[in-house]
């Protein structure tokens, strides 16, 4: 097992947000080439293995380009799914590197969002796991942070029927939005103007 680092803190953040690793395969679907980028970057650091940024074809279905990452390389696997499967052995990892875990959740499932009416910037992170958004609630606050949090119920949430709780967290102060956006860096969602 890698050591704990911060690329490692970062690789967890990504994988339980939009990330994904299923015992034989490891990787990231995105939009953005920075963060596809960012990611193949940090699972070099860790494993020693390059990994290449693949670009998907754009198609009249699919406008938006599209990069992957992924590995299905037993060495990575094996020195990484005992971390993503252990939700406590990625508590540890993201208490050790908060800033890193929090860089790489954010990338994955957060927002900079400034409404209209207020003008005012606000991060959101929004997930479905209970257990996890408990772990971001904790790292935030070990941060310095103050999330608030809320609970919504969809009949419908992205093409999913059910009542599945979607839990949003929330920084809304301005002064936390750009300490946040300043300590984490991240590679993407980090510029606005205000």
């Amino acid at each position: 097992m890698p050591k704990i680092n911060p690329a490692l803190s970062y690789i967890l953040g990504v994988l339980v947000g939009d990330g994904y690793c299923n015992g034989y395969r490891l990787g990231l679907h995105t939009t953005s080439k920075k963060m596809a980028q960012s990611f193949a970057g940090s699972l070099a650091e860790i494993t020693g293995y390059p990994r290449n940024v693949y670009k998907y074809p754009v198609t009249s279905k699919r406008p938006r380009p599209r990069f992957r990452v992924s590995t299905t390389r037993s060495e990575i696997l094996s020195c990484l799914l005992p971390y993503v499967e252990d939700m406590l052995k990625i508590r540890e990892v993201a208490l050790e590197c908060p800033l890193d875990f929090l860089r790489g959740f954010y990338e994955s499932e957060g927002c900079l969002s400034i409404p209209k009416r207020t003008g005012k910037p606000r991060i959101i992170f929004t997930n479905t796991k209970q257990g996890l958004v408990n772990l971001v609630l904790e790292v935030l606050q070990v941060v310095g942070f103050s999330p608030t949090v809320n609970v919504q119920r969809f009949k419908k949430w992205h093409g999913h029927y059910g009542s599945k709780p979607v839990y949003r967290i929330h920084l809304l102060r301005e002064k936390e939005v750009h300490e946040f956006l300043r300590l984490t860096e991240p590679s993407i969602k980090g510029e606005f103007n205000g």
